[in-house]
């Protein structure tokens, strides 16, 4: 999960479909619009759904 400009977390905890598990998280809140790089580099919007204890589940759209 990364936000051009700004923050970029590398450790995914899950996948389970559209939603990533996102772990060591410290700067992201709720609702926020997120930038995923899969490993092939293709870039996709997403949005934070829950964040807390050091884990954020970003949903893919």
């Amino acid at each position: 999960m990364s936000n051009q400009g700004g923050v970029q977390y590398s450790k995914i905890a899950e996948i389970k479909g559209p939603l990533v598990i996102v772990d060591g998280v410290d700067n992201a809140a709720f609702d926020e619009l997120v930038e995923i790089e899969t490993t092939e580099g293709e870039r996709r919007l997403g949005k934070v759904l829950e964040v807390g204890n050091g884990k954020a589940v970003v949903q893919g759209l």
